[in-house]
């Protein structure tokens, strides 16, 4: 139905179209043709999610994608490590994880993972950002900063046992293909988890030794990623958010650079970066428009700034995504 949909689209307007169906996704291709005289982008990949029965997901990975180079998010996750070992980066910090190991991702962070086991793989639930804001609901900052700070535990039975019983439990629903009720279930999972995990986070701090002055720092350098996060698109410059944290352009480098040896703006850059390229990888708009909506002075200082930083232009950067799509090596 959905390519029936997608071809009756396609005659309206002056594009060649096909399409490549990969899992869950559909990817279209829109050749170069004129539009009013005007040249259309010779080649855009535009990705259009099908809408799914359920916006929560259980699944098995070995997660290869996120080996290549760091990855935004753009869902929330609770993984657990079902067999093998690796290192996830996520926002700048480390965390080693092996068999009964969990760690949460949320939207919006920054993951790579180093050095996977051959038999390295983890149970996922994933879910979307809605249900993460319901599901936290009036704890959504307590609970950002707690798992934030300490979002991985490999040496705890009870947060291994609570995710397994989680995980096993919305299995049984999730193999029902006429369950109506798999988003409500996870939703109210969610809730006890992350209630249970900031209770127990909560107990646990307030037994540490860590001195107030580095949980502090840790807490601003949290913070400040959650504001690139939101605000990447608008603000490209350090004062914005070290004047959104009350605190001084020489602070917020001191400690971002304490924690993660780069510099604030370093870290701006690589964030706009990456976004930058999903945004060419996945949506069909024109550079112009990119350069717009991510309030660049015009198009020319944008693919100054992107070259600069990846060696290619946006256009290249397209071209390329083409030719690894002909070679069968795109991922999204």
């Amino acid at each position: 139905m959905i390519y029936v949909a997608l071809k009756t689209v396609a005659k309206l307007l002056p594009l060649d179209f096909s399409t490549i169906c990969n899992n869950s996704t559909i990817i279209v291709f829109f050749g170069t043709k004129r539009f009013y005289n005007r040249p259309i982008l010779s080649i855009f990949v535009s990705i259009l999610e099908i809408t799914m029965q359920h916006t929560s997901q259980l699944y098995t990975s070995s997660l290869e994608n996120f080996v290549s180079e760091p990855t935004i998010s753009d869902f929330g996750a609770i993984m657990l490590c079902r067999a093998g070992n690796a290192t996830f980066n996520v926002d700048f910090d480390s965390w080693k994880i092996a068999e009964k190991g969990v760690i949460t991702i949320f939207p919006g962070d920054l993951v790579s993972i180093e050095s996977p086991s051959p038999d390295f793989l983890v149970e996922i639930l994933r879910f979307t950002p809605k249900m993460l804001r319901e599901a936290s609901l009036q704890l959504e900052n307590t609970v950002y900063s707690s798992l934030r700070h300490d979002r991985c535990r490999c040496d705890n039975t009870i947060v291994f046992e609570i995710v397994d019983s989680i995980m096993r439990l919305l299995a049984i629903y999730f193999r029902q293909s006429d369950c109506a009720c798999i988003d409500e279930m996870t939703l109210h999972l969610l809730k006890a988890f992350f209630t249970g995990y900031h209770d127990w986070m909560t107990r646990i701090r307030d037994k540490s030794d860590i001195p107030a002055a580095p949980r502090r720092a840790k807490e601003l350098f949290n913070a400040f990623m959650e504001l690139l996060e939101t605000h990447h698109r608008t603000y490209h410059d350090v004062a914005f958010y070290s004047g959104s944290l009350n605190i001084t352009p020489k602070y917020l480098y001191n400690i971002v650079k304490q924690i993660t040896g780069k510099s604030p703006k370093t870290i701006i850059d690589h964030y706009l970066v990456l976004q930058l390229k999903k945004t060419l990888r996945r949506t069909p708009l024109s550079v112009k428009q990119i350069a717009w909506e991510y309030h660049f002075n015009d198009t020319a200082f944008l693919c100054r700034y992107f070259k600069a930083h990846t060696g290619r232009t946006p256009q290249q950067f397209r071209s390329d995504i083409v030719e690894d799509i002909r070679q069968g090596d795109f991922q999204l």
